[in-house]
Order: C-alpha cells, then sequence, then structure tokens
C-alpha cells in the first residue's frame, strides 16, 4: 500500500491533463479578455471625460480677463470675423496662447491621438487634437446641448437627431464605437454610447455648426 501511495505521488500530469488544463485557462482567457478591455476602455474614456470638464472649467471661468472671447463669451463663432475660427485646433491653440488654459497642448490629446508636449501653438495640428468644439452657442442656448465632444463622432452641425448611429461614430481614434465622451453646455459630463446617442445626444432645436479638428 505504501508503496502505491509513493508510485502515485511520483507521477506526473498526463498529456491529457495537460491539455484539458491548457484548454480550461484558454476559455477563461477568452470569457475574461473582452471584459478587463472594455474596463480599461471605460477607465481611458473617464479620464478623456475628466480633462474635457477641466477644458469646460477654464472656458467659463468668472475669474480671468477675456482676451480671445472678443464677444465677451466663451462660445467660438463659425464664418469669419471677431471670434470665428474655422476648426476646433484653431481655437484651442488661442486658448493656450491667450492664457484661458497654462496647460501643453497634450492635455488637448486622448487615446489614439498623437500628444504635443509643450505650448508651441505653431506644431498644434489637427492630429494633435482630440477634441470637437460646438460653435455658435450663446446664454440663451440650453444646457443640455453638447459643447464638447471627441472626435471619434463625425458631425458638422448639431440638429433634432434623427440620425443613426451608424452614420455618426467611426472607427477613428480615441474610442471608435464604444462611446464618445461630451462635456454638455451646462457642464455636465457623459459618455454616449451608439446605443443611446439618437435622441439624446441634443434635444434642441438649432442648428449649430461643429469646429471639427
Amino acid at each position: 500500500m505504501i508503496k502505491l501511495l509513493r508510485r502515485m505521488k511520483k507521477r506526473g500530469f498526463t498529456l491529457i491533463e495537460l491539455l484539458v488544463v491548457i484548454a480550461i485557462i484558454a476559455i477563461l482567457a477568452a470569457v475574461l479578455t473582452p471584459t478587463v478591455t472594455d474596463a480599461l476602455t471605460r477607465g481611458k474614456m473617464t479620464g478623456t471625460l475628466a480633462n474635457g470638464r477641466s477644458i469646460h472649467q477654464a472656458l467659463f471661468a468668472k475669474d480671468i480677463e477675456d482676451p480671445i472671447f472678443q464677444t465677451g463669451t466663451p462660445y467660438p463663432k463659425s464664418g469669419s470675423g471677431p471670434g470665428s475660427y474655422a476648426n476646433s485646433t484653431l481655437f484651442w491653440r488661442n486658448v493656450v496662447t491667450a492664457g484661458i488654459m497654462r496647460v501643453d497642448f497634450s492635455f488637448f490629446s486622448a487615446p489614439g491621438i498623437t500628444p504635443l508636449k509643450g505650448t508651441n501653438a505653431t506644431l498644434f495640428t489637427e492630429a494633435n487634437n482630440a477634441w470637437n468644439i460646438t460653435a455658435d452657442l450663446n446664454d440663451s442656448s440650453i444646457d443640455t446641448t453638447p459643447l464638447i465632444f471627441t472626435r471619434n463622432m463625425v458631425l458638422n452641425n448639431l440638429i433634432v437627431p434623427d440620425y443613426a448611429a451608424a452614420s455618426v461614430f467611426t472607427d477613428n481614434p480615441p474610442f471608435g464605437r464604444k462611446g464618445l465622451p461630451t462635456v454638455l453646455k451646462g457642464g455636465s459630463g457623459v459618455v454616449f454610447k451608439p446605443e443611446n446617442i439618437q435622441g439624446n445626444f441634443y434635444s434642441g432645436t438649432s442648428n449649430n455648426i461643429v469646429l471639427r479638428p
């Protein structure tokens, strides 16, 4: 009996047993990997949204002078004339160079968007900018109007949403179709998903221009 127990203790795993263990590990990895990936993406979107809210707070801070927003409001304009911008990259350039935000241009980056360290405005290009901003808003615009949102949504204007999620989300960075970090005009932050973008992204009646990067 003792010899039998010794032989059993010395016996290692058989090939079949090893294959079973490997198969179990592979199954667990296949099940858990999407969950872990989604959790990491949610964390990155939360961090990006926090940056967006910081941008919003800086634009609306009441204790700063207003050398850039010549109309006395923090809302950029489309078209031409004072306070007008052709795209959001030019707007963020002026936000930094005018001292509205004392940050590196890397602050306007996000996962998958190349960050630019430093405050050299001539080097800050579309490739470094993760954020759209809505133009032509005013103090009477409803607070639920999206003001800042990441560039993985392709919109040139905001209208009463009758668009399909598939047509406005892209697979491009920073988050593709996984979510859209958005800061509303009133300061609230939300991550919109493709399945809830329609009917929730915008509930006003104005056709505001989006300043894309």
